[in-house]
Order: structure tokens, then C-alpha cells, then sequence
């Protein structure tokens, strides 16, 4: 049921079409991404299940986050957002721009503070990838959210390890 499952907002780049492709910014849309944890899945099963997901969540991608809200109607809190609680981005390197008389970098712009419960932004260094976490301080403190942190590590080393364990047995 709903109770197993994870439902995270992703920013999307959409960089389709030509007046898109023209275009210097990026052109950023939320993407909701729900997946099942439920029957306690290997990480294997986990990783089939998201790609699946995320795969259909990229095939309508181009619908606006703002009309989802708008045709799901759910119900709505000042306290938290309609949709989902905890955003997950990863900045990918991006296509190097050649433009005489124009120097182009990756930019990592901080938001200062998470609009959701929990914000986790993820990126690519030279030394491996960074993370930023934002956390809603009414809900969580520092430590909470660095334990939050601990978990996700361990959770990523162990699926490293053995794609076979299942979810629920990781400690």
C-alpha cells in the first residue's frame, strides 16, 4: 500500500526542443517520483523498481509540476507540500558551451535554507561527489539530520557491497 511507499521530488533539466536547446539557462521542472519498498526488496529489485519509475516520471516530464498539483487537488497544509517532503537533486556535469569572448563553468547556487522537510543536493567534484543538506530545523536538529546523513551512506555501502540484500535487513 502507500504506507511502504517513498515518494520524492526530483528537478528535472528540460533541454528539449530547439527554442529550449537556443536557450542559455536551464529549464527546470519538479518531477515526482513515488516507489514501492514493499515485500522488503534486495537492492537489486529496489534499483529495477526505481529506474522504472523514474523512467515513466521522465516520459511525462514536460508536465508543468504546478498542473499536477492542480489535477491531483490534494489536500493542502502550510506546514508541509501537497505533493512530497524530501527533494533529491543531482547536478550532473553538463555539455561544455564553446562562445568566443564568453567564459561558461558549473555554478553551484546554495538555496540557503529547505523549503521541504529534507533537501538533499548531490554533485560531481574531481574528488568523488559532494552533498549539501537542507533540513527543516522545526522538525529536525543537527544531529538528527547528520544521523539521517550516517544512514544513507550506510545504506549506499551496503547495496555497494551486495546488491542481493534486501532493503529492510540493512542496519
Amino acid at each position: 500500500g502507500q504506507d511502504d511507499d517513498v515518494v520524492v521530488g526530483s528537478p528535472f533539466t528540460m533541454r528539449e526542443g530547439l527554442v529550449a536547446q537556443k536557450m542559455i539557462a536551464d529549464c527546470i521542472n519538479t518531477v515526482v517520483l513515488r516507489t514501492s519498498l514493499a515485500g522488503n526488496p534486495t537492492g537489486s529489485e529496489l534499483l529495477a523498481r526505481v529506474n522504472q519509475t523514474t523512467n515513466s516520471a521522465l516520459a511525462h516530464s514536460r508536465l508543468p509540476f504546478q498542473r499536477l498539483v492542480k489535477e491531483l487537488q490534494p489536500h493542502r497544509a502550510r506546514d508541509h507540500n501537497p505533493v512530497f517532503q524530501v527533494l533529491f537533486g543531482v547536478d550532473l556535469p553538463v555539455e561544455r558551451i564553446e562562445a568566443t569572448g564568453i567564459e561558461v563553468a558549473d555554478y553551484f547556487v546554495d538555496p540557503g535554507r529547505s523549503q521541504l522537510d529534507l533537501s538533499l543536493y548531490l554533485r560531481e567534484t574531481p574528488t568523488g561527489l559532494q552533498g549539501d543538506l537542507y533540513f527543516n530545523s522545526d522538525i529536525f536538529d543537527r544531529d538528527t539530520a547528520a544521523r539521517l546523513v550516517d544512514y544513507y551512506v550506510r545504506i549506499l555501502d551496503a547495496l555497494v557491497d551486495d546488491l542481493n540484500l534486501p532493503i529492510g535487513d540493512i542496519g
